[in-house]
């Protein structure tokens, strides 16, 4: 469980953070909030959509790590980032921001188990009680990366007085079968070849064209996801049948995983 504390002098002076190793933190990080000056590397290496923020203002613009609720297909078992490019809020793990008193403070999960107090790893105040560069670095990515994300829910919003956001039904392999996800929101490919050039301008004048383009260019990267989530399905599918000898066995020797097919549809909502 998660212990975000703001860090202030009186109790971090003599505490030190040390850098992880490993991305194991963001294993279970289905999807992941972006900001507008890191789509264009985004794109190039996973799917880019759109998701109700979780304080009901709107869609926002994540990046889609897996296909299932806690599953990051881009976190091997060992810990290792697979792929280019890493979202930027996963490397500035474990801090945030929070507001106090119209100031934006910034926090440390203190859980992360990467808190000490030993002379070793990155200080929070220098000797003389001022606050190190780290932590005035981490502070600056914090708050320039909450301001991309405000940036793009702009353009967003653009797109969304022109339609051109529509719901996009992934399908997704789940025991044998084919799943939808719901609650995922694209660019609707056909209504921007639509539109009417007055429409197009207003799109332009916006700055919107440039987030248009990078998450049609992303969803390229969603078929590798559904074939990596099935090929990794079949393979634990294999270990548990090898591995248990409780799984009880249908009338014609095969696993019953009915209770998997209990709906149609996973929700992103």
């Amino acid at each position: 469980m998660s212990d975000f504390q703001p860090v202030s002098r009186s109790a971090f002076a003599a505490r030190r953070f040390q850098r992880f190793s490993t991305y194991r933190h963001a294993a279970d990080r289905t999807v992941v909030a972006l900001a507008a000056q890191e789509i264009n590397q985004a794109c190039t290496s996973m799917p880019i959509c759109f998701i109700e923020a979780p304080d009901g203002s709107g869609l926002t613009t994540v990046a889609l790590l897996g296909l299932l609720a806690g599953q990051n297909l881009y976190v091997a078992p060992d810990g290792r980032w697979i792929g280019p490019y890493i979202p930027a809020l996963l490397r500035v793990w474990p801090f945030s921001l929070a507001r106090a008193d119209d100031k934006q403070l910034l926090c440390v999960d203190v859980a992360s188990g990467l808190i000490s107090e030993g002379d070793a790893g990155e200080r929070f105040y220098e000797d003389d009680g001022e606050p190190s560069h780290f932590t005035l670095q981490t502070l600056e990515a914090l708050k320039q990366h909450q301001a991309g994300t405000r940036s793009l829910q702009r353009l967003v919003a653009a797109l969304q007085a022109e339609q051109l956001i529509t719901p996009w039904l992934l399908k997704v392999p789940v025991a044998g079968a084919e799943r939808s996800l719901s609650g995922l929101w694209r660019i609707d490919e056909q209504r921007l070849a639509d539109l009417p050039p007055d429409a197009l301008a207003r799109i332009h004048q916006a700055g919107a064209l440039p987030l248009v383009y990078s998450q049609l260019i992303s969803m390229q990267h969603a078929r590798l996801l559904v074939k990596f989530a099935g090929e990794l399905q079949r393979a634990e599918l294999a270990q548990r049948q090898a591995a248990s000898s409780s799984l009880m066995p249908t009338k014609d020797g095969e696993l019953d995983l009915e209770f998997l097919n209990k709906s149609d549809t996973l929700s992103f909502g």
